[in-house]
């Protein structure tokens, strides 16, 4: 170790990580830019702002041809979901991009607190979705494409890797974590070098800051080391160090994906921190990684359909990989446990265990859960569908309303106001009467019938928050201000009217399940 990577975690040990001053903490990422190393001039750097799309930094050879179709890296920088930015990467970036050749699109994705999960998790997956669409025009291979990132980035791209496995070809994992369950390991080499009690508290912010709700940590979506079936996933690059107090999970990771199948290059630097791969002015180490991830980017097979990306370790064959059946197993589950449980009971982690399918493959075929449900219904009459005569007890009434909302997704932007701690009280009460508004002819029938009113609004605020994950999946959010308030009446009013219909039209919700 250089006398420089002394006197830095010297500085580290003396000047720890702000926690829960998330401003502090931000602005404390600005002294180790300074430790990123130089940064190559021999990359032509563009900005992209696509509609609908996270803005991205583009990062090309100058002296690539353009009409070479090169590799193309989707990065997603660090930061613990809280903090990062393109700046953070830019070293990176620049450096990956002229040593393999190839085309590196950093991502600029939404941080938390401001916007939780899965806000960060959704621009990864649109800012993927638009490079392989968009390839051949940056002059990339689109057979030749991966996804990588460092730290929370790492996390975002292993689980955008695995909701395609037809596209990607190689994963870039660097300084990972994959369980935010778990807590750190007091003992170790990295126990000797970081104070892990004050590590453990910063964490556990962090994952109060990225997921609110407890009960989404274990969530494989948050935590992949979670999941259950690794084969689908391509190729992987997996850097780790042992002053990382994350090290047990690469380790970990790297041993289900060799089990699974997967090729995995398992680097691990004795003598480094976490994300030295940001410290190469500190860390030589990270220019060996550079190149190692070069030579993976230059030499990675592209996927073949029907065939896993992952090529297998030596002596063991290529696993067969068949994207239609999987696509067909959780359709027929989803069939299946829509029909027995209804929509409000049928949870994603059940219907990839009755499938025997990883869950998170959801999200590549049918979008999410309403996408699937949408995808049941049309192809399956049988399943019970509720109906607005039929309203003896709270339970119908929720999955009634549920049914309403994934057919027609149009409660979703006043649940979102609602439901969501962001948005000011003002909003919150202005949401709650357009809710009461519009929804007064439903209550005023079912309290006629017996229903308790105050039941009602129960089961309407269960729907409203079925129809949040459809709303952060199409990305248009009305702002809730004083002058949207009729906008918000016009979009939610035919959707609500048909919950009253006797007599559908052909507009309403029953003929779009149908």
């Amino acid at each position: 170790m250089t006398i420089d990577a002394q006197e830095f975690l010297r500085a580290a040990r003396e000047r720890p990580q702000p926690i829960g001053d998330v401003a502090k903490f931000r602005a404390a990422l600005a002294n180790y830019l300074r430790f990123a190393g130089d940064r190559r001039e021999d990359v032509v750097v563009d900005e992209l702002h696509p509609a609908g799309v996270p803005r991205m930094r583009v990062y090309r050879p100058a002296a690539l041809p353009p009409r070479l179709a090169a590799p193309g890296l989707v990065y997603l920088h660090g930061g613990a979901w809280v903090r990062g930015t393109l700046d953070a990467a830019e070293v990176v970036c620049r450096e990956l991009a002229a040593r393999t050749p190839a085309v590196v699109f950093s991502v600029d994705y939404r941080l938390s607190p401001e916007h939780p999960y899965p806000a960060a998790l959704d621009d990864a997956r649109a800012a993927l979705d638009w490079v392989i669409a968009q390839a051949a025009a940056h002059g990339v291979d689109p057979a030749r494409l991966a996804v990588g990132g460092d730290s929370a980035g790492a996390n975002l791209a292993t689980v955008v890797a695995r909701q395609h496995p037809d596209t990607i070809g190689l994963q870039v994992l660097l300084s990972g974590l994959y369980d935010l369950t778990e807590k750190l390991p007091v003992a170790g080499a990295a126990a000797r070098v970081v104070d892990i009690a004050a590590e453990q508290r910063r964490l556990d912010w962090i994952v109060g800051c990225y997921a609110p709700a407890p009960e989404d940590v274990a969530d494989p979506h948050l935590s992949p080391l979670r999941n259950t079936d690794f084969a689908a996933l391509p190729p992987t690059v997996l850097i780790s160090s042992g002053w990382d107090p994350f090290v047990e999970q690469n380790r970990r990771y790297a041993r289900l994906l060799t089990e699974a199948g997967v090729d995995v290059r398992y680097h691990e630097y004795a003598r480094a921190p976490h994300a030295f791969t940001n410290l190469g002015a500190v860390f030589p180490e990270a220019y060996e990684v550079y190149d190692a991830v070069a030579h993976a980017l230059r030499t990675f097979r592209p996927p073949q359909p029907g065939v896993s990306a992952a090529d297998a370790p030596a002596g063991r064959s290529r696993r067969p990989y068949d994207s239609e059946a999987r696509k067909q197993a959780l359709l027929s589950a989803g069939r299946e446990l829509f029909g027995e449980r209804g929509y409000a009971k049928t949870t994603i982690r059940a219907i990839g265990e009755r499938a025997g399918v990883d869950p998170a493959l959801i999200s590549r075929y049918f979008g999410n859960k309403d996408g699937l449900y949408l995808a049941a219904i049309a192809s399956d009459d049988t399943i019970r569908q509720p109906d607005v005569e039929d309203l003896s007890d709270v339970e119908t009434i929720a999955e009634t309303l549920l049914h309403r909302v994934v057919t027609r997704q149009g409660v979703g932007p006043v649940a979102l106001a609602l439901l969501d701690p962001m948005a000011s009280a003002d909003a919150r009460d202005r949401a709650r009467e357009v809710v009461d508004k519009l929804t007064a002819p439903l209550v005023e029938r079912l309290t006629d019938a017996g229903t308790d009113d105050a039941a009602v609004r129960s089961a309407l605020a269960v729907a409203c928050m079925a129809g949040i994950s459809a709303v952060y999946a199409n990305g248009s959010l009305p702002a809730l201000t004083g002058t949207d308030v009729p906008a918000i009446l016009e979009l939610l009013g035919p959707a609500l009217r048909a919950l009253t219909d006797t007599d559908p039209g052909p507009g309403s919700a029953d003929r779009t399940a149908d």
